[in-house]
């Protein structure tokens, strides 16, 4: 529930700051719909406690462990996923700029130099 919380307060601090309804919307978010099983994977202990505790306080805790840990796994999987998605976007941007300076600077197929390059003859 903690990730659902940080995540809203991201979502109307972008909000706030963009004054964009859009941003709300999440468009550019991959994996999106891997939310709605975290969320019932996270809540499904407190509901088991009331319903079945015998089930989910047993000898050996492995369902409740089962449960957290696969609902950390779904939220890591869409941050993680997503923190990729949007490195390989920047190093793509930054060599197509990158490929594009120097395109743009050539002088007779070679390399640009940071030193500009006198007239001896002068």
């Amino acid at each position: 529930m903690l990730y659902l919380f940080f995540a809203i307060i991201g979502l109307v601090l972008g909000l706030l700051l963009t004054r964009r309804l859009k941003a709300v919307l999440l468009e550019g978010v991959r994996l999106l719909w891997l939310i709605i099983p975290a969320i019932f994977l996270t809540a499904a202990p407190s509901f088991l406690a009331y319903s079945e505790p015998e089930i989910l306080w047993s000898d050996n805790n492995k369902l409740l462990i089962m449960l957290i840990g696969a609902a950390h796994a779904a939220i890591l999987l869409i941050v993680f996923v997503n923190i990729i998605s949007a490195v390989i976007l920047a190093v793509s941007s930054w060599r197509k700029t990158i490929k594009s300076y120097f395109a743009h600077h050539k002088i007779d197929n070679r390399r640009p130099s940071l030193i500009k390059e006198f007239d001896l003859r002068r």
